[in-house]
């Protein structure tokens, strides 16, 4: 019995090193898609061609910088989202981890909803003030 619980244990952090790195590339992955492989500062601050703000600066400014929140906030929930699973996944029957799991995996589901609803709104908000 002793040998079975050695290798169920093994397994477990085997297993929690290949999420760990899974994260890990994931989160680099996410975080050059909101960056978009260049600087916003070098979009919003650095414009060697204006030597004036218009509306239309402003409004581009303001969609980089949501841009790049948003894409922290989506790499935040999904962090929550993989760490709710892995308690959920390793509480071997205990219920107190069980239900911390679970509202982990409820509130991340819930962040990633009120993200998309807010880059929704925020699309249909610079429609209206740009038509």
């Amino acid at each position: 019995m002793l040998i079975y619980y050695n290798m169920k244990k093994n397994n477990l952090k085997n297993t929690i090193k290949k999420i760990y790195n899974l994260i890990k590339i994931l989160l680099l992955t996410m975080f050059l898609y909101g960056c978009g492989g260049t600087s916003i500062i070098d979009k919003i601050i650095v414009k060697p061609d204006r030597t004036e703000i218009d509306f239309k600066t402003i409004i581009e400014s303001l969609k980089e910088i949501a841009n790049f929140l948003q894409a922290g906030v989506a790499v935040v929930a999904t962090i929550f989202f993989m760490w709710g699973g892995i308690l959920y996944l390793s509480s071997f029957g205990d219920k107190e981890k069980m239900e911390k799991g679970k509202k982990t995996v409820m509130w991340a589901i819930i962040a990633i909803i009120l993200l998309i609803s807010a880059k929704i709104v925020l699309e249909y908000l610079i429609s209206l003030l740009w038509a």
